[in-house]
């Protein structure tokens, strides 16, 4: 018989920085910091978007003003793509267009330049305890659906109470045993089979 365990997901990280000493930086800092997860890194939007698409990592951190495709557009190809990856933003731009462009494309968060690494970390942690908790509910609620579906084609009868002992549910063979329709007995209490 199966039981409902949970296994935690794997989580990557996507750092797309053209500055190779700021890219160095934070690619021995994250790491440390998160060792449970996968971490790769970019030296522009471009070589990010072909990581993207090979490793799909779960949270992207991203520079806007890179070379060859900025991080505007590789955040907007990834939305695409796949449209629950989470975006951060660093950037040295508050420009009100960067700033419109990112929450039109779906951009998760935007944090400015120089780096607080203090938030960036709080950041990455609150993305990382989402994913883990959207993962969680998944799995939940597919063991739910099992279990329903085993309810609804068990050849014994199954009934469901409140806590003050009203009928929520009946399953099928409910009915072909009792001759009952769930209609007939959902909001009342068994003590009607006496």
């Amino acid at each position: 018989m199966e039981t409902f365990g949970y296994s935690p997901p794997r989580i990557a990280i996507l750092y797309a920085e053209d500055d190779a000493v700021t890219r160095d930086i934070l690619a021995r800092m994250i790491p440390l910091k998160f060792p449970e997860v996968e971490f790769y890194t970019a030296e522009n939007g471009k070589t990010g978007l072909d990581i993207f698409k090979e490793r799909a990592p779960d949270i992207i951190i991203t520079d806007i003003n890179m070379p060859v495709m900025d991080g505007i557009r590789m955040a907007s190809e990834i939305k695409a793509l796949r449209p629950e990856t989470i975006i951060i933003i660093l950037s040295a731009y508050g420009d009100t267009n960067y700033l419109l462009d990112a929450i039109e494309i779906g951009v998760n968060h935007y944090i400015m330049k120089p780096i607080d690494y203090k938030k960036l970390f709080m950041t990455i942690a609150g993305s990382i305890n989402g994913i883990i908790l959207e993962t969680r509910l998944k799995e939940q609620n597919k063991h739910i659906r099992k279990l329903s579906r085993a309810v609804e084609q068990s050849p014994s009868m199954a009934m469901i109470t409140d806590s003050f002992g009203i009928i929520e549910y009946v399953n099928p063979k409910f009915g072909e045993v009792t001759v009952y329709s769930p209609e007939e007995v959902i909001g009342r209490t068994p003590e009607m089979f006496q």
